[in-house]
């Protein structure tokens, strides 16, 4: 993938990549608390500023490299510019990693 989607926000795929539902709880803490003030608490994105991440993670982990990738975007942040759901967004995310 040569886009890069909005980093943190990927966290809403935590229970995809990893499967129980104590890492969907963990997952979901994260996001709140790192994510959802951009993105916002149910993933719809902001407008003009920040992309929607509902019903676009899960088909993202699904492609070959999608959960290497999401990972990636989680631990390393990202910015830049990406296309999500027919609009264009340029935004920086900052990495989770603390």
């Amino acid at each position: 993938m040569t886009k890069r989607l909005l980093s943190v926000a990927s966290l809403l795929a935590l229970p995809f990549v990893m499967g129980s539902a104590a890492h969907a709880e963990d997952g979901q803490a994260v996001y709140t608390t790192n994510c959802s003030v951009c993105h916002q608490a149910g993933g719809v994105g902001s407008p003009g500023q920040f992309p929607p991440l509902a019903g676009r993670v899960g088909k993202i982990a699904a492609m070959p490299g999608g959960k290497t990738y999401i990972v990636d975007v989680l631990l390393n942040g990202m910015h830049g510019s990406i296309d999500a759901g027919g609009a264009s967004y340029m935004a920086s995310c900052p990495l989770s990693r603390r």
